[in-house]
């Protein structure tokens, strides 16, 4: 199986918001071998970004 992750549920890994326990899943599935990630690099800078203003905000 393959899973595509948009920049939205990249950042639900990191962040505790709603959500966030559908994508811990996904990454426990992945890690045992039961589904591929896909995203695209793209998706990358933008949840880059979103986490970088949640730390600025959070101190």
């Amino acid at each position: 199986m393959l899973t595509y992750l948009d920049s939205s549920a990249l950042v639900k890994r990191y962040v505790l918001e709603d959500g966030a326990a559908q994508v811990q899943e996904v990454y426990t599935k992945t890690l045992q071998g039961e589904t591929k990630l896909a995203f695209f690099v793209w998706n990358v800078g933008e949840a880059l970004g979103v986490l970088d203003t949640c730390q600025r905000r959070n101190g």
